[in-house]
């Protein structure tokens, strides 16, 4: 590799200027890194390489908004973040389509307004998204780079962050009636389950797992892919006692959603007023996340209802009913379900007991291999 990376260096026009020049020699050392990787890594056993040599190929390939075809209208996130599909206009990559993430407001790049002290909240979103390691069920920060932006005469330089896509939400995908449903439900708790365990062992909580914020990914196996950077914060040491304030009625600083989080943590925040500060135990929020998710993909598949006016969403014995009729879930699978939505819960279910309670015997120590 190296000689065949001389003898393209070895080839520059000698009389470009000197960017010119450097442009064209990443531009080449790309095309090369691309090649390298269909001639020989085609092997799913060398996929973290093959990550890596996928950012490489857009570092050195991608420096403005110009290498990308947009397609369709750029759609609002929270906290002013917004995205917009793309297709890369060289064939840098093994792939084509991406999603490209910005902030039209963020003049320059996120990392330097960080260091300015600026605390825009979609900094917290970037700082998750370069720092988090990579991981199958969770949406892939590739590259960043800055550029001029998308609307017509905007010179001012904009931060773009380049993601893995995705198809479509899970929503979406469970309204089409998929055939297997119990598959589905299979694959929805390993996924989104590996992706939560994950998060806890980085000490990071997710407070909006919903279908919305679960995106599906088909290249090649269906993969169940966790986004919503925007609602993921650091919790620190101790998950079991989070500090967070209320800064209006019902809404809070660690938690997006007070409907969504574990049943404890709802009854002590309930009556909260702006201005107060509470200890929270959120040590059961990504078993409750996992659960409540498992039972809104339920009630979609088996036509049980619609959940928007039932919140927070439990297990009756109705559903109960209903689903156990269906052979969509074994006794223990629905036990361990209730056992983690219902109040006052059963505080010993655990993300692994959930995992298990759908795939027995399933080997955690495996993940040490590509999740370290």
């Amino acid at each position: 590799m190296i000689v065949l990376v001389a003898e393209q260096l070895a080839h520059l026009p000698q009389h470009l200027p000197l960017l010119e020049a450097l442009e064209l020699k990443v531009r080449r050392l790309a095309l090369l890194v691309a090649t390298i990787e269909r001639r020989i890594l085609d092997d799913t056993v060398l996929t973290p390489i093959i990550e890596r040599l996928e950012r490489l190929r857009l570092l050195l390939g991608v420096s403005s908004i110009d290498e990308f075809n947009i397609r369709g209208i750029p759609q609002s996130s929270f906290h002013g973040v917004e995205q917009v599909s793309a297709t890369l206009n060289a064939d840098l990559t093994g792939r084509t389509e991406y999603t490209l993430k910005f902030v039209p407001h963020l003049i320059g790049s996120a990392r330097d307004a960080i260091a300015r002290g600026e605390q825009h909240p979609s900094l917290r979103e970037y700082t998750l998204l370069s720092g988090l390691q990579s991981h199958p069920f969770i949406d892939r920060f590739l590259v960043e780079f800055v550029s001029h932006g998308l609307r017509p005469h905007q010179d001012q330089q904009t931060q773009f962050y380049v993601m893995e896509p995705c198809a479509q939400s899970s929503r979406e995908f469970l309204a089409q009636c998929p055939d297997d449903r119990r598959n589905v439900i299979s694959r929805l708790v390993l996924h989104v389950g590996l992706a939560l365990r994950h998060l806890v062992r980085r000490k990071i909580n997710h407070g909006r797992v919903t279908l919305d914020t679960i995106r599906v990914s088909f290249p090649g196996d269906m993969r169940f892919v966790l986004s919503g950077f925007q609602d993921m914060c650091p919790v620190g040491d101790d998950i079991a006692r989070v500090s967070v304030g209320c800064f209006a009625q019902g809404r809070f600083d660690m938690i997006p959603d007070l409907t969504l989080a574990p049943p404890l943590v709802r009854n002590k925040l309930r009556a909260a007023q702006a201005g107060q500060e509470f200890v929270v135990d959120l040590s059961q929020q990504p078993a409750h996340a996992l659960a409540r998710l498992v039972l809104e993909a339920l009630m979609m598949l088996y036509n049980l209802g619609d959940d928007a006016d039932d919140q927070p969403l439990e297990l009756n014995e109705t559903r109960v009913e209903q689903l156990t009729q269906a052979g969509a879930l074994s006794r223990e699978q629905l036990a361990v379900l209730d056992g983690v939505t219902r109040d006052p819960p059963d505080i010993s279910v655990t993300l692994d007991i959930i995992i298990l309670a759908f795939h027995p015997g399933f080997d955690f120590s495996q993940l040490d291999d590509w999740c370290p």
